[in-house]
């Protein structure tokens, strides 16, 4: 073993993905539940926050950011995390988000994060939009596209919003947005029984 250090606050925290930078460190995306310790957002009281921390090379804290953004529950609808760093150094996140739009239960939540070239320093947002009707709608994976968009693979109950039809309790949803988060394409699939997705690829 080289190196393990921990990380996080008083209260439960929780590590929903982790990726390799293109400089050789670590990005780390997960929940947070409080405000001291390593973590310096301010968290709501019962909602907690996405947390995206970044690592050197040794597991050194160089930056975080933080999102009012969470939503896991403990069922199988409670979404997954996701994060992929482009090229350029920028990041794109895919998260929950609670009540945002259509006065909602939760909506999937994608936000592209520029590279501010400064070491040690956190990105600012470039963009930041959600995706969803008025129940429950979580991401289950996203893949970048061949022409720099995002296909994202989520798991819904709405039938509104962003949303045209559902076959009955939760079905696959897939959704093409551009490299500004506009949506381009959507299309629900499923029976009418309970259907979850749970990773999606471009072909060429």
């Amino acid at each position: 073993m080289e190196w393990d250090k921990t990380y996080g606050s008083t209260k439960n925290d929780f590590a929903t993905k982790v990726i390799q930078t293109i400089d050789d460190g670590y990005a780390v995306l997960g929940t947070v539940n409080s405000n001291d310790g390593d973590v310096s957002l301010n968290v709501l009281p019962n909602w907690g926050g996405t947390w995206l921390l970044k690592l050197g090379k040794k597991g050194d804290k160089e930056w975080e950011f933080g999102q009012y953004s969470s939503y896991h529950g403990n069922f199988s609808t409670s979404g997954k995390d996701e994060i992929y760093q482009n090229q350029d150094g920028s990041y794109l996140l895919g998260t929950q988000i609670k009540g945002n739009q259509h006065l909602s239960d939760v909506d999937i939540l994608i936000t592209m994060l520029d590279n501010n070239g400064a070491p040690n320093k956190a990105p600012g947002v470039k963009w930041s939009k959600s995706y969803g009707g008025k129940y429950t709608d979580v991401l289950n994976s996203f893949t970048i596209a061949n022409d720099g968009g995002c296909i994202l693979l989520g798991s819904v109950s709405s039938y509104d919003g962003d949303l045209t039809y559902n076959h009955g309790y939760y079905d696959l949803w897939v959704a093409k947005i551009d490299n500004k988060g506009d949506l381009q394409y959507q299309k629900s699939y499923g029976s009418s029984d309970y259907d979850y997705g749970s990773g999606i690829t471009q072909l060429n």
